[in-house]
């Protein structure tokens, strides 16, 4: 009745499928049953900062959203954190807005922990190597999907 013709060794390994062969806890059942969730799971994309247990979302409202609520920027208009300007800087990359996170960039404090000079640097709480990079995934996710 029905098949299930995931892979070549499951093929090779039975000529005729029948509806007896679906049944739950058969072999050939599990075998299908596992390798459609691993196709299914493996066609999912989902972002560091969602596997990782912190709240990315919570991080940029805390220490980013003064400054760019809603993906903004209140200091410079035209540095914005929308796809089109990331791209228009090259911070379009998870590597480059790690680094301006970490590091900052001009009136931008970085959040580093070994961010130096101090005047360049954050006064207040600074985020772990993983927060950065959950925090840079986020931005990136939020201005690909347009904020």
């Amino acid at each position: 009745m029905g098949r299930c013709h995931a892979t070549e060794d499951l093929q090779s390994e039975r000529v005729g499928v029948t509806h007896l062969d679906l049944v739950p806890g058969t072999r050939y059942a599990q075998k299908c049953i596992g390798v459609s969730l691993a196709l299914l799971l493996g066609g999912l994309y989902i972002p560091e900062y969602a596997v990782a247990g912190t709240d990315a979302a919570a991080t940029f409202e805390n220490t980013c959203a003064g400054c760019h609520a809603g993906g903004g920027n209140i200091v410079k208009r035209d540095a914005t954190l929308s796809l089109a300007d990331l791209q228009k800087y090259g911070l379009d990359g998870p590597d480059a807005l790690y680094s301006i996170i970490y590091n900052g960039n001009g009136s931008m404090p970085g959040y580093g922990a070994e961010c130096a000079p101090k005047g360049k640097c954050t006064f207040g709480k600074r985020l772990s190597d993983s927060e950065i990079s959950e925090l840079a995934t986020y931005i990136l996710d939020k201005a690909k999907s347009g904020w």
